[in-house]
Formats: structure tokens, C-alpha cells, sequence
């Protein structure tokens, strides 16, 4: 047939179209969210969320406190992730600091010589808290190690990183741009990890 050539169009990075709303339609609830991560890599979790809270209402269904908290934060870490920042270094510390509960004292300043390996736990770090002064240990999972794992793996992890009056605003423009109407902190990136955790989410509820 003849050839037909785009004029024009608009990308939606990471959207994929499986007809899914005709798939939903011979599954259970549970069996529906595998595919609703899969419409937009770039957000999976937020279409995964979106969906969930809809079939909860027409159910009727109300999920633990826990569960609600831990799902907006999974939301709002993805989405973060996804979104462009001038300070790589700034946003791969607070991802750290999410993944690990370590202050922004100890993560900017945190060496590669900290870091150690077991067979049976993987990598973890043994540092003394600026703090407090005491020693503690830290697993760090190994998808956080790969925020940072490229270049000679001597000396600080953030060698640029040093704390400035620009760092809560550069943390809040990071955030505007990915959507989220929040002020975070690396205070923020520690609660993060003590509620997924389960530290805190007793004194979140009260």
C-alpha cells in the first residue's frame, strides 16, 4: 500500500500499551498488578499504587497503615529516581541515606576503605557515627552500591559532596521537578529507611 509518513507526535518516555484493560477483564485484583508496572517502566510503582487505591475503594478494602506508607514511599523514591539532577553526587548520598539510615555526617564523609565483604551478609560498612561517637554496623544492599560503583573505588565515595546552605535547596528543586510537593532532607532519607524497616512506624501512627 502507499507509504504514510508522521507529521508530528509526542513521546511518553517508558508508556507501553498492552491492552491490559481487556486482559483485567478475566483476572482477579491480585493478578492484574504485575501488569500495571509493566504500562510505564519510568513509573511502575506509581501505576501500581494508582490502580491499587481505585480497586480498594470499590471494594471496600482498608490496607494497614504500614502498608499505605510504605507504598507512597516506594512511589515517591521511583519517581525521584527517574528525574534529572544536576548534583549527581547530592542525589545518589540521599539515596544512600534512604537505603541505609546513615546521617548525612557519615554518608559525606564515608570512605571506600569503610566498606567490607562477606560471603554470607555481602557488603557492609563499619564506621564510627560522627555523632555519637560509637561504632556501628551497616549492610548495604547491592543495588545501592551501584549508584556509585564507576571510577577508582579509593578514598571518600563523594568526593565533591560538602554540606552548604545549596544542599535543601538543591534537595527541593529535585523534588519540585519530580512532582512531589515535599521539602526532604537527609532527615527525611533516614525516616525513609527506619519505616521500611519497620523502626518507627508505631510513633508514624499515633
Amino acid at each position: 500500500g502507499p507509504s504514510r509518513d508522521a507529521l508530528a507526535g509526542t513521546t511518553i518516555i517508558g508508556y507501553l500499551h498492552r491492552g491490559t484493560e481487556k486482559l483485567f477483564e478475566t483476572m482477579e485484583f491480585p493478578q492484574c498488578i504485575p501488569h500495571t508496572d509493566r504500562m510505564d517502566y519510568v513509573a511502575a510503582a506509581t501505576n501500581n499504587q494508582g490502580f491499587c487505591v481505585a480497586m480498594e475503594k470499590l471494594l471496600g478494602i482498608t490496607i494497614p497503615p504500614r502498608a499505605a506508607y510504605i507504598r507512597m514511599m516506594l512511589a515517591e523514591l521511583q519517581r525521584l529516581s527517574k528525574t534529572p539532577t544536576k548534583n549527581t553526587e547530592l542525589r545518589n548520598a540521599f539515596f544512600l541515606s534512604a537505603y541505609t539510615g546513615l546521617r548525612w555526617s557519615d554518608v559525606s564523609t564515608l570512605k571506600w576503605e569503610d566498606f567490607q565483604y562477606s560471603d554470607e551478609t555481602g557488603y557492609f560498612v563499619r564506621i564510627q557515627i560522627q555523632k555519637t561517637k560509637r561504632p556501628l554496623t551497616i549492610y548495604v544492599p547491592d543495588h545501592a552500591l551501584k549508584l556509585f560503583a564507576r571510577g577508582e573505588r579509593t578514598g571518600r565515595l563523594f568526593p565533591n559532596l560538602n554540606y552548604s546552605s545549596n544542599v535543601s535547596l538543591r534537595l527541593k528543586q529535585w523534588c519540585v521537578a519530580a512532582g512531589i510537593p515535599k521539602d526532604i532532607t537527609f532527615h527525611s532519607a533516614r525516616h525513609t529507611y527506619a519505616v521500611l524497616t519497620g523502626l518507627v512506624i508505631d510513633e508514624m501512627i499515633e
